[in-house]
């Protein structure tokens, strides 16, 4: 979740998935729409409404960011956060991935399903659609599409 918190400014909450945040550390955030993560600074942290300098791995945090450079448009000051977007250490080197690969398992449809058609992906908390652009064996054998029941990568 995002907000805007008077007098604080940009507050995102969500899990700790692994690792920790410190208080005052630089972190990196995205991806952006460009896929590209920028540094911001964690100002503070609050776990179940109470200031704490670390939030660990399994925890529920909210962290009041400020991002390192500055918001050039007034505009999007407030939208420079999207839900979706994950906060990890600089080390970690992180990059967007505009195509993927996925073992796929038709469970029921009742289509067809071939190249070019768009399910909605659910990961996390983020509901996307992705295009189906090859389907395959486990082996590698090309096919032509999928019903209910199959499996392809």
């Amino acid at each position: 979740s995002v907000f805007q918190v008077p007098g604080v400014g940009c507050v995102v909450a969500g899990m700790v998935i692994e690792g920790e945040f410190r208080a005052n550390q630089t972190y990196m955030l995205g991806p952006d729409s460009t896929g590209l993560f920028q540094p911001v600074t964690v100002r503070s942290i609050h776990v179940h409404y109470t200031a704490v300098d670390v939030a660990t791995a399994g925890r529920s945090a909210a962290l009041a960011i400020r991002p390192k450079s500055k918001v050039a448009d007034k505009r999007h000051r407030r939208t420079w956060v999207r839900k979706g977007m994950t906060i990890m250490a600089a080390e970690l080197v992180p990059q967007a991935h505009w195509e993927f690969e996925a073992d796929i398992a038709v469970l029921h449809h009742q289509t067809t399903l071939s190249v070019g058609y768009a399910p909605t992906m659910h990961c996390g908390v983020v509901s996307q659609t992705a295009r189906i652009m090859e389907i395959r064996t486990k082996k590698g054998a090309l096919m032509e599409n999928l019903r209910t029941g199959d499996r392809a990568v």
